[in-house]
């Protein structure tokens, strides 16, 4: 397994690049503006959490923290959500915001799905209750809580859009987190089995497979370059996980379940790009 060092400076040329892609989009002032806010909330949304709950901390290993989250954390965050809110903008053109903003917030709880095993297997961080593959279900739920909540305040039209997702989106956070521990999962926590796990990420998968085949004109719309930059944070984790003396081949087998999805949303971005009528409108 690489060192930490490696790993932060892989991730950091993961974060840049992905921060061209989405600064290249136009308006840069007001996305650099929009990208400041989501870091700035999910760093008040992250160390709020941790302080609270207790239910994870990060490893000591990282080289910035910010009271208890690593800077590069707060950095990251907000790839996380525009990535998020860029490929749901190409399914869903016309969708209101809170449409969209749910919408962003399944997509990206289904990358915490994948992201959050692997890293909490390669002790990036820890949880303190179990779960699917050491990660309580709330942990992963709590990603996607944050993302549609910090998505749909910026999805407003007027307003100090902003200062209203700093404050408002990790509290929105915290009344879901809370409502669905104490609601439900609190009483069924537990290990989850891998074959529950499996068809977990085998319904994800499949599901994410008929939406690029039956939806190919939004494909084309996410963009080569956005494709690419996530999957350059796949591939990452998909090192990382291959790369350690003992990944476990059941979090290998959970792990590869989620690539179909973007090895076919690459294929059609590449076919649609080198095609004649996708030339035609570059």
């Amino acid at each position: 397994m690489l060192s930490m060092p490696a790993i932060e400076f892989a991730c950091v040329l993961i974060v840049l690049g992905a921060l061209v892609v989405r600064l290249r989009a136009g308006a840069r002032a007001a996305t650099a503006l929009d990208l400041a806010a989501v870091a700035a909330a999910a760093w008040v949304g992250e160390d709020t959490c941790i302080r609270a709950y207790g239910f994870y901390a990060y490893a000591p290993g990282w080289t910035a923290f910010l009271d208890r989250v690593p800077l590069l954390i707060v950095v990251i965050w907000p790839v996380v959500v525009f990535s998020s809110r860029a490929i749901v903008t190409a399914f869903l053109p016309d969708a209101p915001p809170l449409l969209h903003a749910a919408a962003t917030g399944l997509l990206v709880t289904v990358d915490a799905s994948f992201i959050e095993p692997v890293a909490t297997a390669l002790r990036l961080w820890g949880w303190a209750e179990p779960g699917l593959f050491h990660v309580p279900p709330v942990g992963i739920l709590g990603w996607g809580f944050f993302a549609a909540s910090v998505s749909w305040c910026l999805a407003r039209p007027e307003g100090p859009r902003r200062p209203l997702a700093l404050f408002l989106a990790p509290a929105c956070t915290h009344v879901l987190l809370l409502a669905t521990w104490w609601g439900l999962l609190r009483w069924v926590n537990g290990a989850v089995p891998l074959g529950l796990a499996l068809a977990w990420a085998a319904l994800v998968s499949s599901g994410g497979v008929v939406l690029a085949v039956r939806r190919r004109e939004a494909v084309r719309r996410i963009g080569l370059a956005e494709m690419l930059s996530r999957l350059a944070a796949a591939l990452f984790f998909y090192g990382l996980l291959f790369g350690a003396a003992e990944p476990g081949r059941d979090l290998a087998a959970y792990a590869l379940v989620f690539a179909a999805p973007y090895t076919l949303l690459l294929g059609l971005q590449k076919r649609s790009s080198g095609s004649p009528a996708h030339r035609q409108t570059l």
